[in-house]
């Protein structure tokens, strides 16, 4: 298997035909009014299969990581299901809804491993940005 993309979204949907339709996509930096803070953002990635992968069920997991290599939050596991592909190859996309808990400002990261197998990492800065009234 091949993860050639992986990128965070404010919203994303997957389509019957296998197709996807992203918004507000490759979130690098999110600020929120206060913190800790619980973000749902929507996780896409993009693989390409062998034909010999393409006949069985896979597996994405997801760590949230901090700076200190801790996970802030409890790892998520998704089954993944393909659809009938063409040979010689088969794509894979997986849109999946993440609420993705931060305690507090800083840089993260989110792990993703398909079939135990990871990606490079998704960088995340999450800064307290107070909203400022109006007067």
């Amino acid at each position: 298997m091949n993860v050639f993309a992986a990128l965070l979204a404010r919203e994303a949907r997957y389509n019957p035909d296998g197709t996807f339709d992203v918004l507000g996509a490759g979130i690098f930096a999110v600020g929120v009014p206060t913190l800790p803070a619980a973000i749902k953002m929507t996780l896409v990635l993009r693989a390409q299969l062998d034909p010999d992968e393409a006949t069985r069920l896979h597996h994405l997991r997801l760590r949230l990581l901090d700076e200190g290599d801790n996970d802030v939050m409890p790892a998520m596991t998704v089954p993944v299901v393909l659809r009938q592909g063409t040979a010689p190859r088969h794509y894979l996309n997986i849109v999946t809804d993440v609420v993705a808990f931060f305690p507090r400002a800083g840089n993260f990261r989110f792990q993703v491993a398909v079939d135990d197998e990871a990606i490079p990492f998704i960088h995340l800065t999450v800064t307290e940005q107070p909203q400022v009234e109006a007067g």
